[in-house]
């Protein structure tokens, strides 16, 4: 991920010319500014990715102009943006992310940058349901209809709408005016793979099971609290949670809602050392539970990449977005679909475990396929087609 974090530290230098090297007026291309990039999966696959993966092409130009802590956002205000009007005057298109949705005064920002550049195209890239976010998701009572209001007069203040999937872009073109919208996919790309180093081998002779999880998924998690006390209780299993701790703030006091199940947490990091933490985590088989509600239904099936560019078999439910895979994924071993009996996912999991030569193989050719066809370096035309 080196190319990122050179990004990272060119956005903290002060000079004009060294934050953004890209920067030229009469070049004969088209300049695309991403604004305020989160730095975690949305910013990296929505942003940083197409950014980095645009500046190859000979027709195009990106510039990021900053990158935000996710975490900070709740404080984040658009008048702290680090923009100039030279750059608002070189873009073609402007790209917000999804957050800048929630902002009372996005209007008035937009407003403003017309006046200096009055061709400029707004856009507003959008990665999930917030109209249908589930009321057990920890930031759900913050929805508001009065914020969900706004937030589609917001998207109706745009020249364009950018969604994960087709999907997502009827699901919303249903609920506002003006917007045109474009499927622009979650990819996968060349930087993301690890070095040449092997990933560590297994040698406790238990099967290695992983979850990687965000601070969203307590639901998600309760799914399938049955098979994880029974992995517990199991002695040739060993558990890892990558990311979110289960611990959440409860009336008042702080819960450790993953307490009932024996395992080791690794502790989420930067999303530019995501990969090389993933890869050396070396699952056997992931879980991924996720329940099966219209929220997540709209989410992307970037994980599923993920594992398979990482040759990591997954286990989960047959729905959207997964079921959406490449459809020899789900008929081998690879992604193994199960439902919401505790007993499937028993079964699919001793399978896994006890069958390793069927589930190299189904791994190889998930990790051949990803590489064939999921690779925004070969699907750039995508990005081309959209803003041109």
């Amino acid at each position: 991920m080196k190319p990122i974090i050179n990004l990272i530290q060119r956005l903290a230098l002060n000079d004009p010319k060294l934050r953004y090297p890209e920067y030229a007026l009469d070049d004969g291309k088209i300049h695309v500014l991403y604004m305020a990039v989160p730095l975690n999966a949305t910013g990296l696959y929505r942003c940083i990715l197409p950014a980095i993966t645009l500046n190859t092409t000979t027709t195009h130009c990106a510039i990021i102009n900053d990158m935000q802590n996710w975490y900070n956002y709740d404080r984040f205000r658009p008048q702290s943006l680090p923009i100039t009007d030279q750059l608002i005057r070189w873009a073609h298109y402007i790209i917000f992310p999804t957050v800048f949705n929630h902002h009372k005064d996005f209007r008035k920002l937009i407003t403003e940058f017309r006046e200096f550049n009055p061709d400029v195209k707004i856009f507003i890239d959008v990665d999930d349901d917030i109209m249908n976010i589930s009321p057990y998701h920890p930031n759900a009572k913050r929805y508001t209809p009065l914020l969900i209001e706004n937030v589609l007069k917001n998207m109706d203040l745009c020249d364009g709408v950018t969604c994960t999937h087709r999907r997502l872009c009827d699901w919303y073109e249903e609920h506002t005016a003006h917007p045109k919208y474009y499927p622009l996919p979650n990819l996968m790309t060349h930087l993301t793979m690890p070095g040449a180093e092997p990933p560590p081998k297994n040698t406790t002779g238990k099967t290695h099971l992983g979850m990687t999880l965000n601070f969203t998924q307590l639901q998600d998690v309760m799914k399938i609290k049955p098979v994880l006390k029974h992995l517990t209780q199991a002695k040739k299993y060993h558990l890892t949670v990558f990311g979110w701790d289960g611990k959440l703030f409860y009336n008042g006091s702080m819960r450790d809602t993953l307490a009932f199940i024996s395992h080791r947490h690794v502790k989420e990091v930067q999303i530019q050392n995501y990969f090389t933490m993933l890869r050396q985590l070396a699952y056997d088989i992931a879980l991924m539970p996720l329940c099966n509600n219209h929220f997540n239904q709209m989410k992307s099936n970037h994980k599923l990449l993920q594992y398979a560019q990482l040759g990591i078999p997954v286990i989960g439910p047959y729905m959207p977005p997964y079921n959406e895979a490449p459809i020899e994924w789900c008929e081998e071993v690879f992604y193994t679909h199960v439902g919401d009996n505790a007993q499937e996912w028993i079964e699919a999991i001793e399978y896994l475990s006890n069958n390793k030569n069927a589930r190299q193989e189904a791994i190889t050719r998930a990790h051949k396929t990803v590489n064939e066809n999921y690779m925004i370096e070969d699907n750039i035309n995508i990005w081309q087609k959209c803003f041109k």
